[in-house]
């Protein structure tokens, strides 16, 4: 029986064989003995490879779901995630194909500007793990505050460790820019709030925040 360190490798295998675009976003350490059904590995594409996707992880023997246009909201060319799943090798994949977040106020998914989608391909780090494309440090400290903000409204743990593991790396007047294109003139408040290792308090004033 292959182990699920076999398994992910023939998935990643099979993407860069078939010159698949992906980046691996998040959650690295999670790989292999983590990642689980529930615990999902979730992986960027371009958006011309998607049948190809789904041609190959249904070769690989996994099964597809969508999720749903009727109960989601998508704007600014964002879409729905593909999730490819096999619950005997307790594996899942969640492929997007732009990086989009959840509205705080609607469940609205919502793209994040361009100049952000274009980053992270274009400064997307090689790597000699099994995944072999992730974001490069700062490009990943942008997506794991939007996820935390928008997509989980909390700051996990898991998180938290990952972001101050890169953050002496970041590329700082960058790092600054980019949230800016978010998350306009809470910004400074934001990065504030970062700097002092004070997570529990950014999704509160985030919300409260009204001097746009």
């Amino acid at each position: 029986m292959t182990s699920k360190l076999g398994e992910l490798r023939k998935v990643f295998d099979s993407l860069h064989g078939n010159e698949v675009e992906f980046i691996f976003l998040r959650g690295f350490s999670d790989v292999p003995k983590k990642v689980s059904l529930s615990n999902d590995l979730d992986i960027l594409c371009k958006p011309k490879h998607k049948k190809t996707i789904e041609v190959l992880f249904s070769q690989l023997g996994y099964k597809c779901s969508e999720d749903s246009r009727d109960k989601n909201i998508y704007l600014y060319n964002a879409e729905p995630h593909q999730h490819f799943f096999c619950r005997k090798r307790d594996l899942h994949f969640d492929i997007v194909y732009s990086l989009a977040y959840q509205s705080p106020n609607h469940n609205e998914w919502v793209s994040v500007h361009q100049e952000i989608q274009k980053s992270i391909w274009k400064n997307k780090k090689r790597v000699q793990d099994i995944w072999f494309f992730q974001p490069d440090n700062t490009d990943l400290a942008i997506h794991l505050i939007c996820h935390s903000i928008f997509d989980k409204r909390e700051f996990r743990r898991k998180h938290i460790k990952e972001l101050e593991t890169i953050t002496p790396y970041i590329d700082f007047d960058k790092y600054r820019h980019l949230l800016t294109l978010i998350f306009f003139k809470f910004t400074p408040y934001l990065i504030k709030l970062i700097e002092n290792k004070d997570y529990e308090s950014v999704f509160a004033s985030y919300m409260m925040f009204k001097e746009y």
